[in-house]
């Protein structure tokens, strides 16, 4: 369909200005909570729905690969732009003077090192393990010939990964994340190889 994949780009963009709005919510310091998370909610399954949507109106691997270069590009966009307009600004303000502080370290307590441990152990085991899982279960269930669910796997380990460190590393509970991102992978591994242990990379 010819217009299939501009009705998914325009999915993907609403989907990152729902994120944006919510970020920026967040950074001016709103009380509203419950609607920055819905707006996280709505961004992530707009941009979601987008990006699986983009490959209906072309092969799975062109249109997934073009869904993701303008979801990378748009959102470096609203980023940069809004950087650059924060930084113009910042020129005409005069920085206040701190008063001097006697000792100038600062301490972390044990929920900031713990925090630091998890997302670390996240990005570095959790995220991976959980990818892996993704890509097999997409390489043995996954629609198409075997090439193509051999591209597949390995576009569906790329985007479970990046997904994975986003969550992770915006998330000021990474602990949870960390234990779902670790679930999920056990689950599509799973899947994948409890049925059709004898098809698996065959």
């Amino acid at each position: 369909m010819a217009w299939a994949e501009p009705a998914a780009g325009g999915v993907v963009l609403l989907g990152l200005a729902a994120l944006f709005g919510a970020w920026r919510g967040r950074a001016r310091g709103g009380t509203d909570r419950g609607a920055d998370r819905l707006g996280v909610f709505v961004g992530w399954a707009l941009t979601g729905c987008g990006v699986l949507g983009w490959g209906q109106g072309a092969s799975p691997d062109v249109g997934l690969s073009r869904a993701v270069i303008l979801t990378m590009t748009a959102a470096l966009a609203l980023i940069a732009g809004r950087g650059l307009l924060t930084a113009r600004a910042a020129t005409h303000v005069r920085p206040q003077r701190k008063p001097k502080e006697e000792d100038g370290r600062v301490s972390l307590g044990a929920g900031s090192w713990r925090r630091a441990g998890f997302r670390l152990f996240g990005a570095l085991v959790a995220a991976p393990a959980g990818a892996v899982g993704v890509g097999l279960a997409w390489r043995v269930r996954g629609p198409g010939a075997d090439a193509d669910r051999l591209i597949g796997m390995v576009l569906a380990a790329v985007l479970a990964m990046a997904l994975a460190l986003v969550v992770l590393l915006a998330s000021r509970r990474p602990g949870r994340v960390v234990a779902a991102m670790l679930l999920v992978g056990l689950l599509a591994a799973g899947g994948a190889l409890a049925p059709q242990s004898a098809t698996v990379l065959s």
